[in-house]
């Protein structure tokens, strides 16, 4: 806990109560939703998005790494020491990146996918992102937060990047996870959105152009709806990145700025401002929690998934006692038609004898 906030008491129990209350039911719920994204984007209709699946795999980690050493750490007033520092501020930082970088190649990948270019089209195969995109986003977001591994130290049980490191850390911050993602996000997003327009009219125009039985027009109209989908999943992602990240970035801004034109900063100001800091941080766990839960309510193409996996359950969970019920009835069917086919013989008779009279 900052020493700066010891001026108002009552920011340090909301604090702490946030910690221990509020975060573990973060972790559970982020980690039952990114569980389901991984089950849902690996079926055959949506495991083209490979992108969300990756992304779905690192917010598992970043739940891991960041939240339950905060919760520890507050319980136990754990003496936070710099090789705790070092290691989580790497991984916590190299895994949102990955993921957030994940989600910028995904909307690339629909822009791609929607593309008039059949070069441009290429790049949306699976295996391309499978085996080229997806490992050169993990080894970009490995090297470039090596800073963390070097600069970063533990003072007033706090983690801090001291001199000119500091603002090394924050242009950073500023720049690859404030400005750049959004950017590109927003715009592949609407030039995605432009050429599904596009392709929309040229299947309307194909339709009235040609003779074209009913089956192809429900193919078009099926996969209309199918990247209509799809692309509603990512802005809902995108727009969420963006008005969860802006306010970090706001305020990392706002502290750079306060920090390097030598305002002199009270202790009440201090604490609101790590109070606020506070909040932030918060939000970067909105993403990797929610995301399942948003895809839920504004795309069928998710919940018809979600469906279909849990009829299967459902069928493989009651298959072994509809086999017994199934070969109990064929043992009473048996039993009863061998009843039947013995009721109908009937027993034999014995002769009767008659006596004769002899007339002697």
């Amino acid at each position: 806990m900052s020493s700066s906030n010891q001026s108002y008491p009552t920011l340090v129990l909301i604090q702490q109560l946030l910690t221990n209350y509020f975060y573990p039911i973060i972790l559970v719920f982020g980690i039952l939703g990114n569980i389901i994204n991984i089950i849902i984007f690996l079926r055959k209709s949506l495991r083209q998005i490979s992108c969300n699946n990756s992304s779905s795999f690192v917010n598992l980690i970043i739940l891991n790494v960041g939240i339950i050493p905060l919760i520890y750490t507050n319980k136990y007033n754990w003496q936070i020491t710099t090789i705790y520092c070092k290691i989580r501020s790497y991984l916590f930082n190299s895994s949102q990146q990955m993921s957030r970088y994940f989600i910028v190649m995904a909307c690339f990948d629909r822009f791609a996918l929607c593309s008039s270019n059949i070069r441009l089209r290429r790049f949306s195969h699976v295996n391309i992102a499978r085996y080229y995109i997806i490992p050169f986003i993990i080894i970009i977001w490995i090297i470039f937060p090596i800073h963390m591994l070097i600069f970063t130290i533990s003072i007033n049980n706090s983690c801090i990047y001291p001199g000119i490191s500091a603002l090394y850390n924050s242009i950073y911050g500023i720049t690859l996870v404030g400005f750049i993602p959004p950017i590109l996000m927003l715009t592949f997003s609407l030039l995605t959105y432009r050429n599904l327009k596009i392709k929309q009219y040229r299947r309307q125009t194909h339709l009235f152009t040609t003779l074209n039985n009913q089956l192809s027009i429900n193919q078009n109209l099926k996969q209309e709806k199918k990247d209509q989908q799809v692309l509603r999943m990512l802005i809902i992602q995108v727009i969420i990145y963006i008005s969860t990240t802006t306010p970090s970035s706001i305020n990392l801004l706002y502290s750079v700025l306060t920090s390097y034109s030598g305002i002199i900063k009270s202790n009440e100001r201090k604490s609101i401002e790590s109070f606020i800091s506070f909040l932030t941080g918060i939000l970067n766990y909105t993403y990797p929690t929610l995301s399942c839960y948003l895809f839920f309510f504004i795309s069928h193409l998710y919940r018809n998934q979600i469906k279909f996996i849990l009829i299967y359950i459902r069928r493989q969970s009651c298959f072994p006692s509809i086999q017994n019920n199934n070969n109990n009835n064929t043992n009473a069917l048996e039993r009863v038609s061998v009843r039947k086919m013995t009721s109908k013989i009937l027993p034999a008779q014995q002769p009767v004898i008659i006596p004769i009279n002899i007339q002697q």
